[in-house]
């Protein structure tokens, strides 16, 4: 059993130099989400909570195409006024009727402008006055999807409508 020696005091100069490439992105998927009005919960703790149920979509990618199974939920958190959370967990059903489990995690990010508007109860907020990234993760069947859970992924929202969502899912290429 080798043990590592930490007090070794190597200079930073000594240690091997990383020439790891900046990963590429593929994109592998545009989700589509059809949701109900949000049903608030109230501050908590830890922000101003909301649910909104996810009643249906579509998606497409290169491998495969299907609908949103109704049934799905985001959970939102508005930590500050400037950043919020969501946490919505879906099913995706392909053509060729193979289910994918989603777990999608993010961050909204608001500008002054986005902030107001928000306050002033437009939902949804003006394209420009927002950033919003996530980290889609998949479950599937042993079988032709299951690469989606051997992936890191990353995405973009885009809120569309009141009720409509656009989710743009990459691949960090290995």
């Amino acid at each position: 059993m080798n043990v590592i020696d930490f007090t070794d005091s190597r200079k930073r100069t000594e240690r091997a130099v990383s020439t790891t490439k900046v990963p590429l992105l593929e994109k592998v998927l545009t989700i589509t989400l059809r949701t109900d009005a949000p049903t608030f919960l109230g501050i908590c703790s830890d922000g101003l909570r909301s649910n909104t149920s996810i009643v249906g979509g579509e998606f497409y990618g290169q491998q495969f195409q299907g609908v949103v199974l109704p049934g799905g939920s985001d959970f939102f958190i508005e930590n500050s006024g400037e950043v919020a959370h969501l946490d919505a967990r879906f099913t995706l059903r392909t053509d060729l009727g193979e289910l994918i489990n989603v777990t999608n995690k993010g961050v909204l990010i608001l500008d002054e402008i986005g902030q107001q508007q928000i306050q002033d109860g437009v939902w949804p907020v003006t394209a420009g006055h927002y950033e919003c990234s996530c980290t889609p993760r998949f479950q599937v069947a042993i079988g032709p999807n299951d690469w989606l859970e051997r992936s890191a992924f990353i995405g973009k929202v885009e809120y569309i409508y009141a009720n409509e969502t656009l989710l743009s899912v990459y691949r960090i290429k290995p």
